[in-house]
């Protein structure tokens, strides 16, 4: 009996071994592929169409979808698969109907993430009777940017959905579970939207008009036509903003230990955040610049290629000046700073206290609140309230470290969405010259 019974054991465990091994990478090339001699398991025999590639998948496989422009419409076909991104996101442009259909009863198992959806005359996403999972979506210049109808309830994360002519978000659901999205325009009621973190701002893409969907950053978005990072007078409100569970680890520094919204976040070709917290040379992010951080750089020493990690000074190759850079913190332990105010929501003209720690102790290391993405100009009228660490607007103090400020007035011009900024200036002598780092960022509301 024992005999039978471990062997029992082994067999099933044999047979759910066998059924992950089984998963397969299906791979969609729009630029080379094929759908008639294409075998789909490599990008040099892909599939031309991400349908061919859905209508091929079996349950719990993934349809890698290589860059390019998708002029099709899609479904998922009730499977549980996963449709991702390979590189850059791809975008599905149907021009007339829908870009992506569930209305065959698909769980949060059908999977959606890194795509940009435009320009489908009909709806970006139409959902029925399904409850799929979108992640990373950008969804504009459709007639709705998602149409979720009966009986559905998907689950959607880090989109965008924003600049559609109907409706961004509209249907007939009764449970849209959505969190740290940002949208605009819906017909659809308050209760329909459950979730936390969405945004109704311009998501601020670089240049639509071009059908670029970066994210505006003043610290540097990708510039696809000049090959180069360009920083913007403006900050996205997508920046930063994104799952603080999702993983943020492959957005380059400054990341802001945080994802972005939108196709893009999570990826290398993210926006740059403000926050310039931890080093860029800590590629494994363990919080030390060691071995392992070395042996990244000298893995990609030389090689001429965009948004790596190691190319500290991101000029497109890593090399001696990258090496520099990289010398000046061996061994550097990153220590963390914080900036945060005593509530989280406020009345206008109510008092704010913000207590920080590991400021670097400068004499003009100072404190200050703006509107949530403002311009990083330290000195402009952007900066509602500030002050030095010592709590004054003189000359301030050195190796003040950790402390609290106290702005009676409060926030009295708007209300809005604020933030606190920790600014570190570790060579200035003048406050009005730019010679300072972001270290640490909050959010907080003013009603």
């Amino acid at each position: 009996m024992n005999r039978f019974l471990t062997l029992t054991v082994l067999f099933c465990m044999s047979t759910v071994l066998s059924n992950y091994a089984s998963a397969t990478v299906w791979h969609v090339d729009t630029n080379g592929g094929s759908d008639t001699t294409g075998d789909g398991l490599t990008r040099e025999t892909a599939f031309a169409t991400i349908q061919k590639g859905i209508t091929t998948a079996a349950p719990d496989d993934t349809v890698l979808v290589w860059p390019g422009v998708y002029d099709e419409e899609t479904s998922f076909l009730g499977k549980a698969i996963t449709v991702t991104a390979a590189d850059d996101p791809p975008v599905i442009a149907c021009g007339v109907g829908v870009g992506v259909t569930f209305n065959q009863g698909e769980d949060p198992n059908s999977i959606l993430e890194h795509f940009i959806i435009r320009g489908c005359s009909s709806d970006g996403i139409r959902i029925s009777w399904s409850e799929p999972t979108l992640r990373h979506i950008t969804s504009t210049e459709n007639g709705s940017g998602i149409d979720v109808e009966t009986v559905s309830s998907p689950h959607i994360v880090n989109s965008i959905f924003w600049n559609n002519s109907h409706a961004d978000i509209e249907g007939e659901a009764s449970t849209i579970n959505m969190s740290y999205c940002c949208y605009g325009t819906t017909d659809l009621i308050a209760s329909d939207i459950v979730g936390e973190g969405n945004v109704t701002e311009d998501p601020l893409f670089a240049v639509p008009l071009n059908q670029d969907y970066h994210l505006k950053s003043q610290m540097g978005r990708w510039n696809r036509v000049l090959g180069l990072w360009h920083a913007d007078a403006v900050d996205s409100p997508g920046v930063d903003t994104g799952d603080p569970n999702s993983d943020w680890s492959a957005e380059l520094w400054p990341h802001g230990f945080r994802i972005n919204m939108g196709a893009y976040g999570g990826t290398s070709q993210a926006s740059m955040s403000v926050l310039q917290n931890s080093d860029p040379a800590d590629f494994n992010h363990d919080d030390m610049i060691n071995l392992q951080d070395f042996s990244r750089l000298s893995v990609d020493w030389l090689l001429e290629t965009d948004w790596l990690a190691s190319d500290i000074d991101r000029n497109g190759i890593v090399d001696s000046d990258d090496l520099l850079n990289f010398s000046d913190v061996w061994l550097w332990e990153v220590v963390y700073s914080s900036a945060v105010t005593d509530k989280q929501v406020y009345v206008m003209g109510e008092t704010i206290v913000v207590d920080f720690t590991n400021a670097g102790g400068y004499i003009l290391d100072w404190i200050g609140i703006c509107k949530k993405g403002a311009t990083i100009a330290p000195n402009s009228s952007a900066m509602k309230l500030w002050a030095l660490t010592d709590g004054t607007q003189g000359q301030g103090t050195p190796g003040i470290i950790d402390g609290t400020l106290t702005f009676t007035q409060g926030i009295t011009e708007e209300s809005g969405e604020y933030e606190v900024r920790m600014f570190i200036d570790p060579v200035g002598t003048d406050p009005n010259e730019k010679n300072y780092d972001i270290r640490a960022r909050h959010f907080f509301t003013v009603e």
